[in-house]
C-alpha cells in the first residue's frame, strides 16, 4: 500500500472512532428516552429510502473513486449525474411513501418518509464530495466532516427527544446532521467541480460503472432485507430491538474494517493502475482485519446479557438474544467485506455482485421465513449463515479469477479463528456467573475473552503481531498540501 494511503489511515479510524462514539453516546441517551417502537419507525423509514436510492448514482461514484485517469470534464459529469438522480429519486420516494408505509403496516412511516426524503435531495453533492475526498485520500478532511454532522445529529435528537417528540426527534435529528455534512464536505474539499451533462461522456461513465451500480444494488438488497423482513411481519417494536441489537454488533466493523476498505480500495485501484502485484497487500490487510475486528463481535456476543441490561435498561431486554447471534455475525462480516472491497479495487465489482446475488437467491427468503415463523433471533442466525457463505464463495471467486490461491487467504484468519473461538468460551463462562451483576459481568467478560484472545495470538501469531506493532509505530497523520 502507498504510503500516502497508509498514513491516511489513522485519520480514518480517527474519523470513524469519533463518529461512531458520539452516534453510540447519542443512541444509548435516546434508547433511555425514545420507545422501542418509535426507534423501528425511523428505522424502516430508513431502509426504505436506502433500498429506493440503491441505484440513484447509476455506479458513477465508484468510478470516481477507482478510475485515476478521469479529466476534469468527466468529474463534472459525474456530479450532474448524481444531482439529476438524487432529484428523481427524491420524487419517488415523494409518491411511493403511503404503499411503503402499508408494506410495514404503519402509517406513521408516511410521514417520516416524506421528511427524510430531504437527505435524498441533499444526497447529489455530499455523495460527490464524499467520494471525492476517498479518491484523493483526504481522510483529514472527511474526519472533520463525520464528527461535525454526528454532533449536530446528537444535539439536535437529545435536545427534542427530552422535549418528548419520540419518533421525530430522530428524524430532525437525522436531517441537521445530513445537512451539516454537506454543507462541511462542500467547503472542505480540495477543490470545486461544478455540475455538467456531456451525453456522451455520461454514457461511457455509466457503461464504466455498471458493475458498481450492480454492486451497490445488490448491496442495498443484502443489507437492508432483514430489516424488511422483520419490520413487514413483526412490526415496529420488534424492528426497533433487532435494528438496536444490530447496529451495536456493527460497530467493530465501522470503527476498523470499514476504515482499512476505505483507504484501500483507491490504494489497491492505484497500485493496479501502475501495474504493481496487489495480492500480497490484500493478504496482510485480510489479516490486520481479522485480527482487530474478530475479538470485538465474539467477545459482544458472550456479554450480549449483560451489556444489554447494564447499558441500555431492563426495556430493551428482548435485544440481548438476537445481539449474541449478531455478534458472531459481526466476528464473520468484515472477512466477507474485505474480499469484496479488494474484488471493487481490482475493477472486479460486476463479478463480487454476481457471487452476492447468487447468494440472496436463498438469502432473502429465508430472512422472510425466519421472521415469519421463528422471530428476530432466527433472523440473525439466517444473517450469520449468510455472511459465511459469503466469504466461501469470495473466496472461490478470489481463487479462480484473482490467482490468490485458497491456503493464502486461510493462513491469514487461521489463527484468528482459534484464539476467537476460545476467547468466545472464555467471555461466556465469566459473563454467565449467577453472582456477578450486569455492569460486573459485563467488564469482567469482556476482560477475559480479551486477555484469552491476546495470549494466544501471542502463541500462534507472533510475527503478525510483532508487524501491527511496527505497522502502528510507522503511523502518524499526514496533512494534505491544501490543508
Amino acid at each position: 500500500m502507498e504510503d500516502k494511503a497508509f498514513r491516511s489511515l489513522p485519520w480514518a479510524f480517527l474519523s470513524n472512532i469519533a463518529k461512531k462514539l458520539l452516534t453510540l453516546g447519542t443512541t444509548v441517551v435516546l434508547a433511555r428516552l425514545v420507545a422501542p417502537d418509535d426507534f423501528g419507525v425511523v428505522v424502516a423509514g430508513t431502509v426504505a429510502i436506502n433500498s429506493l436510492t440503491a441505484l440513484s448514482d447509476l455506479g458513477v461514484g465508484g468510478v470516481l473513486v477507482v478510475r485515476q485517469e478521469l479529466s476534469h470534464r468527466d468529474k463534472r459529469c459525474i456530479l450532474g449525474v448524481m444531482l439529476v438522480m438524487s432529484a428523481v429519486t427524491s420524487l419517488a420516494i415523494a409518491i411511493a411513501a403511503p404503499y411503503i408505509a402499508g408494506f410495514f403496516g404503519d402509517q406513521r412511516i408516511t410521514a417520516v418518509l416524506r421528511v427524510l426524503l430531504v437527505t435524498e435531495v441533499l444526497g447529489g453533492f455530499s455523495w460527490f464530495y464524499e467520494n471525492l475526498l476517498t479518491r484523493e485520500l483526504e481522510f483529514r478532511k472527511r474526519f472533520r466532516c463525520e464528527v461535525a454532522q454526528a454532533v449536530a445529529l446528537g444535539a439536535t435528537s437529545i435536545v427534542l427527544a427530552a422535549q418528548g417528540l419520540g419518533y421525530w426527534a430522530v428524524v430532525v435529528g437525522t436531517l441537521a446532521g445530513w445537512a451539516t455534512y454537506t454543507a462541511a464536505l462542500m467547503v472542505t474539499t480540495p477543490y470545486r467541480v461544478w455540475p455538467a451533462f456531456d451525453p456522451r461522456a455520461v454514457r461511457e461513465l455509466i457503461r464504466q460503472g455498471k458493475g458498481f451500480n450492480f454492486q451497490g444494488a445488490v448491496s442495498v438488497l443484502q443489507s437492508s432485507a432483514d430489516y424488511l423482513a422483520v419490520g413487514r411481519f413483526l412490526g415496529s417494536g420488534q424492528l426497533g430491538f433487532y435494528s438496536m441489537g444490530y447496529r451495536m454488533a456493527e460497530q467493530g466493523y465501522w470503527a476498523v474494517a470499514e476504515v482499512v476498505g476505505r483507504v484501500s480500495i483507491p490504494a489497491f485501484a492505484r497500485m493496479r493502475h501502475r501495474g504493481e502485484d496487489v495480492t500480497a497487500a490484500f493478504v496482510r490487510t485480510l489479516q490486520l482485519v481479522a485480527l482487530l475486528c474478530c475479538p470485538f463481535g465474539l467477545v459482544l456476543s458472550g456479554v450480549a446479557a449483560p451489556f444489554t441490561q447494564a447499558i441500555f435498561g431492563d426495556r430493551w431486554l428482548p435485544m440481548a438474544a438476537p445481539l449474541a447471534v449478531l455478534g458472531l455475525w459481526a466476528a464473520a462480516r468484515p472477512i466477507q467485506y474485505t474480499m469484496s472491497w479488494y474484488l471493487a479495487s481490482q475493477d472486479r465489482a460486476g463479478l463480487e455482485a454476481t457471487g452476492s446475488l447468487s447468494l440472496l437467491v436463498v438469502h432473502v427468503p429465508l430472512l422472510f421465513l425466519a421472521a415469519f415463523s421463528g422471530g428476530i433471533v432466527a433472523v440473525a442466525w439466517v444473517m450469520l449463515g449468510h455472511s459465511i457463505a459469503s466469504a466461501v464463495v469470495y473466496g472461490c471467486i478470489l481463487r479462480r479469477w484473482m490467482g490468490v490461491a485458497l491456503r493464502r487467504q486461510l493462513s491469514a484468519i487461521r489463527s484468528v479463528v482459534i484464539a476467537g473461538g476460545l476467547s468466545w468460551i472464555a467471555t461466556r463462562v465469566v459473563a454467565e456467573i449467577d453472582a456477578l451483576g450486569p455492569a460486573t459481568a459485563l467488564v469482567t467478560g469482556a476482560a477475559a475473552g480479551l486477555g484469552v484472545y491476546g495470549l494466544v495470538l501471542v502463541v500462534l501469531e507472533p510475527a503478525a503481531l510483532r508487524d501491527l506493532r511496527a505497522k502502528g509505530a510507522r503511523l502518524r497523520p499526514v496533512r494534505s498540501e491544501a490543508s
